[in-house]
């Protein structure tokens, strides 16, 4: 994963968890910070395992290696929540704004045109509701976005709009 780890440390991206922070300082709800994107990256790849989808996103992605299929969905997580902070700032969707500050990252690390497709689509596809209108790895960031969620011990709980992860699946 190569690309992925550049990419995570480069000042830009960093630049944008870091605005993400500032944020979010006061914030008593979920933070998006990189614990969650980590898990909503390890929940992602657990579930294209357990649901035997990995073959299928593979070819979809005109993929040379396995290991290629674990890095796009990684990236896609590492990238979905990037432009938060902008939200907080102007009210703009942050799905559509994460995809917007994703395509100079992912073009800067080598990323193909497929595999960028991918991932932005992703990206943009991770609010909501998971429905069949949604590709393949959107539905899966959308679901491990909620999945990921500590909804069993936070302290916010009984402000919260809506428990997102009342069980641990993964």
């Amino acid at each position: 994963m190569k690309r992925l780890n550049k990419l995570i440390n480069s000042p830009k991206y960093n630049q944008y968890l870091k605005k993400n922070s500032q944020s979010e300082e006061d914030r008593i709800f979920c933070k998006h910070n990189w614990e969650h994107l980590i898990n909503v990256g390890r929940i992602t790849y657990v579930m294209v395992l357990e649901r035997n989808v990995g073959e299928e996103l593979f070819k979809k992605l005109q993929l040379e290696a396995k290991v290629e299929l674990k890095e796009v969905i990684y990236t896609a997580a590492f990238l979905h929540d990037i432009g938060r902070w902008k939200e907080y700032k102007t009210g703009e969707d942050h799905a559509q704004i994460s995809a917007e500050l994703a395509v100079d990252l992912l073009e800067r690390h080598g990323f193909t045109t497929l595999e960028q497709k991918a991932i932005l689509r992703a990206i943009k596809e991770h609010r909501g509701e998971v429905n069949s209108k949604k590709s393949i790895l959107g539905r899966l960031i959308c679901e491990a976005d909620n999945l990921s969620r500590n909804c069993k011990s936070c302290s916010a709980r009984q402000s919260c709009k809506g428990i997102k992860n009342p069980k641990i699946k993964y």
